[in-house]
């Protein structure tokens, strides 16, 4: 529990996305911070009316933290009607995943009118109890590894799905999978399905993650795609950078000469990323242009993407340029 005391001062003034926020507290092994906003969060939330009330993670760590956590804000008139909300109580639970300096919480906590009633506000004090709960690898019911990547998946999140034929939704707040798709909630709950052969549920979320699939996500995207033998989400990706090649900049740069985008694409982060963890996909993604030239300048073009891989994978792959497979393409 804690207590944020004058208030009234600290509202004074008080606009949307200003928050006040308490001392900072240890709960599983993290340092977090509550939020209020007494204005709202967004303006949505100040139009309607309402305070929103958030969990900061304030600790600095490469982590991607898994949580559950319950926020009331207590009566004060003794007659016990506290007001809050708690993920815990949901069935199933719904996970939070947050990095840090992310939040996670309640755009519409609480009427603002109701927060500062006699009820609730006494002696210019609010008190709070905010519950927090760290999921942790030890704590996974499932723990399974799919080509030396290690996922964990919570057994009540798969029994919802074969008792019910759904998924539990993420915090609209994580919405964005980029680097770390491996270890979100999604990630995870499509490398069970492939793992248990769950092919309804695998289709599922690979549609999910398919609509979420950005110029920054493609990438680390496809990779998941690979290891969990996710065909449909692979073409997803495949179509995605064949019909907006200009917006995944640095990825599948088709807007620019024939010649450049072989040093664009070897030269963005994403393809590093899968030049490091899966050669093969780069390879697809080199070839994965919609061309519409003439086959002699198709040949040309499919020629120096093939001596730029090649250069770039000598040393990975080993052993020398293999011109074997060059003159087969000279010869295309």
């Amino acid at each position: 529990m804690f207590v944020l005391e004058n208030y009234s001062s600290l509202c004074d003034g008080i606009d949307v996305d200003e928050d006040i926020y308490n001392e900072e507290f240890f709960a599983g092994g993290y340092l977090w911070s509550v939020l209020l906003y007494p204005a709202g969060r967004t303006v949505a939330a100040n139009e309607a009316g309402f305070a929103s009330m958030y969990i900061y993670l304030s600790s600095e760590t490469d982590d991607l933290v898994q949580c559950l956590f319950s926020i009331y804000l207590l009566d004060q008139t003794g007659n016990g009607e506290n007001y809050g909300t708690s993920i815990f109580d949901r069935n199933p639970p719904q996970i939070s995943l947050l990095r840090t300096g992310h939040v996670a919480g309640c755009p519409y906590f609480i009427p603002r009118a109701t927060l500062e009633s006699p009820d609730y506000l006494k002696d210019d004090c609010l008190k709070f109890c905010v519950t927090i709960g760290v999921l942790t690898k030890e704590s996974a019911d499932v723990f399974f590894n799919v080509n030396n990547q290690s996922f964990s998946a919570h057994h009540w999140a798969v029994l919802w799905y074969v008792y019910s034929g759904g998924i539990p939704q993420e915090e609209e707040e994580n919405s964005d999978l980029g680097s770390f798709v491996l270890e979100s909630f999604m990630g995870k709950m499509l490398a069970a399905a492939d793992r248990f052969e769950l092919k309804e549920l695998k289709k599922i979320c690979e549609s999910h993650i398919s609509e979420r699939i950005s110029a920054e996500s493609i990438a680390y995207i496809l990779h998941l795609a690979e290891l969990c033998h996710a065909k449909e989400l692979k073409a997803a990706c495949l179509g995605f950078g064949a019909q907006n090649n200009a917006a995944a900049a640095g990825i599948l740069v088709l807007t620019v000469t024939r010649c450049e985008i072989v040093s664009d694409i070897l030269g963005s982060d994403g393809c590093k990323y899968v030049k490091k963890h899966c050669p093969s996909l780069f390879l697809e993604l080199a070839y994965n242009g919609s061309y519409s030239g003439n086959v002699h300048e198709e040949c040309d073009f499919y020629k120096k993407v093939w001596s730029a891989v090649n250069e770039t994978f000598a040393g990975i792959l080993g052993g020398p340029r293999c011109a074997t497979d060059e003159h087969k393409i000279k010869e295309f």
